[in-house]
């Protein structure tokens, strides 16, 4: 034989196995349901059933190694060709065939101990085991799993070459078929052993398409031989069957001294069959196999057959998931979208007017005029001063400069909410419902439609439903100090622009904290139903003289201004309702779908990307 040590250290890519094992991590991070047999789902399993059963074994300990395995049906001459390739008999045989009932490996000791250490191969259990006359006594006997692999360290073997025997795989024994199918898994390379007896039984057939399906090449060994054009025409009509030529094909004519085990079964190959690779006619199986040329070829096939159906899987995968993200988003939007309309009309029901007024105190004292100020400070202290009287009247404490009765107006504007809020959250339920729900979801004709986005809500929008939800949705309307911060700075940022075309600030400020002296109280929730400001501040402050002055306010900076700042209010404060009511209709399956959006998102991103640096192209071998 000639020597291959060279040929496997120059198709090593130890960044490959890397990959491979980080992309393995990433798909264990996807979360599914035992049950889910969704398309996503199944091309999920089926692209981890790669990984774990196809690519990190072969992986195992670096890619350089080529893994070959002998297959055949009963009496064909596997066992033969692999002691003849071994230089040994380490696999049992027999003339009447059938002898090995277990898969049976050869390898450098080197190998073994790396592949021994690899944990990608604990579904495939490695035994050592020690040759006798008759090859390994435990092979004639079925093993407890198929996938057991028997390996027998062989000091001189070609390096970086896994050499495995297989049972027949059209045996009536089961075991016998799933060994033979668990190597399909982990092999590079097949060697089919065929006879002019078996060359066309449909068992053969069967069994190489299962093998093509992977992708990886095959080499024809036909022995027995009568005849080369005999055993080429019936390579090309097996060549035919399958679709798909082989890598090369070798004869053995009939020998007896073979058949009996007096002399090795080494076919040399024949020129008129079809091949993949150009192969010199008369040259040896075992001088061709283990040439340098021969073996990264083959290795470079191998490798790029699984690669690109890994590839293949990571791009249905990565849109499966973009598209599963886009349903899943599709669905939380109409989701929000209903809640955001609901809490804007809950928001425009009940508008506080203390942040509007306050914001024109703030814009006004900025503004200079040492008199305005002197007089809006003195407004100030009296409309302190009286706050604390009726404080002390009420038993309260009174407030300090800078506090208002804040907590109480805040309080009566979530009573507000709460009294809008209520009769609308029917109607919002059941719209939400018959939007979102499959199992409500109906066509304009009545019909159902299949599985409408296909996403389920865990019955949460059924209707025996609702009134728990409303109660839960009343229940957490709360003030948010932070909310009405900013809508006072949204009201002085719309106060500021008008009085800088409006003019009329000492008339504003009088009327502003007259508003709030006069009646004596600050003012509180107004619930709006028209443009015009004056009717707003008079509902909330009340009194002749306050609706007097506020209707000049109202003049003076003009309605827009009332209907901008409500617009303001119903965005700021509509978006935490809307919060509110979907977390009370979705407790849980609103957290579920924006985990889903992200989530799947994230993962579709990280796949494809991954995709692209999944690749593996051998170095040129070296002479």
């Amino acid at each position: 034989m000639t020597s291959s040590a060279s040929a496997t250290a120059s198709v090593a890519d130890t960044a490959l196995p890397e990959r491979l094992r980080a992309l393995r991590s990433l798909l264990a991070g996807a979360a599914l349901e035992e049950d889910d047999d969704s398309q996503l789902a199944r091309c999920l399993r089926a692209t981890v059933e790669r990984l774990d059963r196809d690519l990190l074994p072969r992986t195992a300990g670096g890619v350089a190694h080529l893994v070959v395995g002998v297959v055949g049906p009963n009496n064909a001459g596997k066992s033969a060709l692999f002691n003849a390739l071994v230089g040994r008999v380490v696999s049992p045989s027999s003339p009447s065939g059938g002898a090995t009932r277990r898969l049976v490996g050869a390898a450098r000791p080197e190998l073994i101990a790396r592949l021994e250490g690899e944990p990608t191969l604990a579904q495939f259990p490695l035994t050592r085991a020690t040759p006798g006359p008759d090859g390994v006594a435990s092979a004639i006997e079925p093993g407890d799993d198929a996938a057991e692999l028997l390996l027998v360290p062989i000091d001189d073997l070609e390096d970086g070459l896994l050499l495995v025997d297989t049972p027949d795989f059209d045996s009536i024994l089961a075991t016998n078929r799933r060994a033979s199918e668990a190597l399909l898994r982990v092999a590079d390379l097949v060697i089919v052993v065929v006879t002019r007896h078996t060359y066309q039984n449909r068992e053969v057939v069967e069994f190489l398409e299962g093998w093509l399906a992977h992708g990886r090449p095959w080499i024809l060994v036909y022995n027995e031989s009568l005849a080369p054009e005999t055993t080429a025409e019936h390579g090309r009509k097996l060549a035919d069957d399958l679709g798909e030529p082989p890598a090369a094909t070798f004869h053995a004519p009939f020998d007896m001294g073979v058949t009996e085990g007096q002399r090795p079964l080494l076919p040399r190959a024949l020129a008129e069959a079809p091949a993949a690779l150009s192969v010199e006619p008369g040259v040896g199986i075992d001088r061709w196999l283990w040439s340098l040329e021969s073996a990264a070829e083959l290795k470079r096939r191998a490798m790029a057959a699984s690669l690109g159906r890994l590839r293949d899987e990571l791009r249905q995968l990565g849109t499966l998931l973009e598209t599963e993200r886009a349903r899943a988003g599709e669905l939380l939007e109409r989701a929000r979208g209903h809640a955001r309309r609901l809490g804007g009309k809950v928001a425009g029901k009940a508008m506080p007017m203390g942040p509007f007024l306050e914001a024109f105190r703030t814009v006004l004292d900025r503004r200079p005029s040492t008199v305005q100020r002197r007089v809006r400070g003195a407004l100030r202290r009296g409309r302190m001063a009286l706050q604390g009287l009726v404080s002390r009247v009420r038993g309260k404490r009174a407030p300090k400069q800078g506090e208002g009765g804040g907590d109480a107006g805040e309080r009566r504007m979530v009573d507000a909410e709460r009294s809008a809020l209520e009769p609308l959250w029917a109607p919002f339920f059941e719209t939400l419902a018959e939007g979102l729900d499959p199992a409500r979801a109906t066509t304009r004709d009545g019909a159902r439609p299949a599985g409408a986005l296909g996403l389920e809500l865990d019955g949460e929008l059924a209707p025996d439903r609702a009134a728990v939800a409303r109660e839960r949705a009343l229940a957490s309307l709360a003030a948010d100090p932070e909310v009405l911060a900013e809508f006072e700075r949204v009201c002085e940022e719309l106060i500021e622009a008008e009085l800088d075309s409006a003019g009329g600030e000492w008339l504003l400020q009088l009327a502003v904290d007259a508003v709030h002296i006069l009646p004596v109280i600050a003012a509180g929730v107004v619930i709006v139903h028209t443009g015009g400001l004056g009717a707003d501040v008079a509902v909330g402050g009340a009194g002749a003289l306050s609706t007097l002055l506020a209707e000049r306010v109202s003049r003076l900076l003009g309605t827009q201004v009332a209907w901008r700042a409500r617009e303001g209010w119903q965005h700021l404060r509509g978006a935490r309702i809307a919060e509110v009511v979907l977390e009370a209709a979705l407790p849980r399956s609103s957290a579920r779908l924006a985990r889903e959006v992200e989530q799947r998102g994230a993962l579709a991103a990280s796949l494809l990307a991954m995709r692209k640096e999944i690749g593996w192209e051998p170095a040129r071998p070296s002479a």
